[in-house]
């Protein structure tokens, strides 16, 4: 063992700079995480102290130039600074280990913390590569989600068939579409703005049986339970749900009577829909209102005297899984010429939507590098202390070692490191996920925009990428490990007679 010698400089970590990194970074996770967005409160102030309009200008600035270095800094600084957390985190799962290769599990930690300046290598390669990974494939999942969604909200549901003369006619092809073995529901809907009670708020007259089975919508953004709404609904025709923005912005209440046309039509509040964007409203220039959002109530309402409020007349259907919406929209063209047909189809065509595929394969495509890198820096790393302590090896395993424990041995020297960077790299990379999704929706946004925020999900072939990832760093673990612990017997024969 005290022939061990290292094959590069082990002077002590210098930890000015890491503490720098690791508290810039820091301070742009914590901002990150909060949803603290500078550009936006400064709208709010411009005319406020001098001295605090300047420190946002400078905060802001800061904050432009972290979101593209502040994650890195903190990993780097988290490396170079946690090496006492990781050797602490290295002997309870050396503990472990003990299980499945014995006591001889102690001689990893003291073999492995020998050079700490390559632990923090180490560390910082693989939270460096999975953290850059998350992060990627987390934007890029949220951001198809949401542009999804949001085609899907503008439209409607899947389809939307635009153009129909009344409520009768929409029904009846509403009913027709429910047959089709390429549609799973089709609903009717008439669409109208104006009450005698709150002005011009959109309103959706709706079938309360089969409005969820042909449209679009998401449990959350009914308050209340959604299904007991529904039934309300359906049993009793002067009934509403009410645009939430509305409601707080005239303290409408549960049970408030909203009249449609003077005091003929009317309906009672039972639930809220969507977000409360009445407090999003204000500006410089003081606070302000313009009902953006959608109230329902159920056809049958307004069925009787549809043309006091001339509505529009739709339909919308949901079509079947992987069934094309352009082959759909064409089968319902023919079927009905003289009707508009709209698809949520996200564009993909034009000049735009190539930039944006040809931007995401390239992400995509940088991730799997990084992770290909990632494992053969692993790997290096992990071979090059093999090679290192090549005596030191061959001495243990031929006084009586057996492979596998021999094999668990040098398993042990690097995986817990590596499980220690994979932790770090997951929150941080998470952290910068959930910033992006909250940082796009404090922007000024549109009611669609706030109605179908942007969130963070990992879809199952964006779990899938990042476990592939994973699999590679954790190959260069298992493979010089293995490798080094089927060493020929003679060589090591030869290296104990030369010892």
């Amino acid at each position: 063992l005290k022939g061990y010698v290292y094959l590069e400089e082990t002077r002590p970590i210098r930890k000015r700079g890491a503490i720098l990194a690791l508290t810039l970074g820091a301070y742009q996770l914590i901002t990150l995480a909060v949803g603290i967005n500078y550009m936006n409160i400064g709208r709010y102030v411009y005319n406020a102290n001098f001295l605090l309009v300047l420190f946002l200008i400078i905060a802001a600035v800061l904050s432009f130039a972290l979101s593209f270095i502040g994650p890195f800094l903190f990993l780097y600084g988290a490396a170079q600074l946690s090496t006492g957390l990781a050797e602490r985190f290295h002997k309870k799962f050396s503990r472990i280990s003990r299980w499945i290769i014995g006591d001889v599990a102690a001689l990893a930690s003291k073999s492995v913390f020998r050079n700490p300046r390559r632990v923090a290598a180490l560390v910082f390669i693989v939270a460096l590569i999975v953290g850059y990974s998350i992060w990627v494939i987390g934007d890029l999942a949220s951001q198809q989600d949401y542009n999804y969604r949001q085609a899907e909200v503008a439209v409607g549901s899947d389809i939307r068939l635009s153009g129909i003369s009344s409520i009768a006619n929409a029904t009846m092809i509403a009913n027709k579409l429910q047959t089709w073995g390429n549609i799973t529901g089709a609903t009717a809907e008439s669409d109208f703005s104006g009450t005698a009670t709150a002005g011009g708020i959109q309103i959706k007259a709706i079938d309360p049986l089969t409005w969820r089975q042909g449209a679009y919508y998401e449990p959350g953004w009914f308050t209340g339970d959604v299904n007991a709404v529904f039934t309300t609904m359906a049993g009793n025709n002067h009934t509403m749900v009410l645009d939430h923005g509305v409601a707080s912005y005239y303290s409408f209440g549960i049970g408030t009577t909203i009249v449609l046309y003077y005091r003929s039509i009317n309906a009672s509040v039972i639930s809220y829909f969507g977000p409360d964007y009445s407090q999003s409203s204000g500006g410089p220039f003081g606070r302000s209102f313009s009902p953006e959002g959608w109230s329902f109530i159920p056809i049958g309402l307004i069925r009787p005297n549809a043309t006091l409020f001339n509505p529009t007349n739709i339909v919308l259907a949901k079509a079947s899984p992987n069934v094309s919406l352009t082959q759909l929209a064409l089968s319902l063209q023919a079927a009905y010429p003289s009707l508009t047909i709209t698809t949520a189809q996200v564009a993909t065509q034009g000049v735009p939507g190539v930039i944006n595929a040809g931007t995401q394969n390239v992400l995509r495509l940088g991730t799997a590098f990084a992770a290909l890198a990632a494992s053969i820096g692993v790997g290096t790393i992990a071979y090059t202390g093999y090679r290192e302590r090549e005596k030191e090896i061959t001495m243990v395993s031929v006084r009586g070692l057996s492979y596998r424990q021999l094999a668990g041995l040098l398993i042990t020297e690097f995986l817990p490191l590596v499980i220690f960077a994979l932790v770090l790299a997951t929150i941080v990379g998470l952290i910068v996920v959930w910033g992006d999704a909250l940082g796009q929706n404090s922007l000024n946004q549109n009611y669609l925009q706030i109605l179908a925020a942007r969130r963070v999900v990992f879809p199952l072939w964006a779990s899938a990428n990042i476990l592939v990832i994973v699999a590679l760093v954790l190959i260069g673990v298992f493979l010089p490990a293995l490798t080094a612990a089927r060493k020929d017997l003679s060589k090591m024969s030869r290296t104990v007679r030369f010892a």
